[in-house]
């Protein structure tokens, strides 16, 4: 899998806005990246809802997008690793049909 992480970054603003950053933490987990990529994923399929009232041409433009941004993530935080890894156990229930 390629090497991807979430950021959970502070960005400080007040009185002589130093434009600095503090990263308050980073994971690999994939539930966590998960997580994140269906929120992402929605939030852009409500923009493309949103559009649809609108303007439908930037609403199929959105939908490719989204499309996009779907095929991206699938590329970077793949379901597969979902699946159990199921083995035979001695013992086990034998179909007789």
């Amino acid at each position: 899998m390629a090497l991807i992480e979430a950021v959970l970054t502070y960005y400080p603003k007040g009185i002589g806005d130093q434009s600095g950053q503090v990263i308050i933490g980073r994971t690999e987990n994939t539930y966590i990246l998960r997580l994140l990529r269906d929120h992402i994923v929605s939030e852009a399929m409500e923009e493309v809802n949103m559009w649809e009232s609108i303007d439908p041409g930037i609403a199929a433009v959105c939908q490719a997008d989204v499309q996009k941004l779907i095929n991206i993530f699938s590329f970077l935080i793949p379901e597969e690793e979902l699946k159990p890894d199921l083995k035979s156990i001695k013992g086990g229930y034998k179909d007789e049909g």
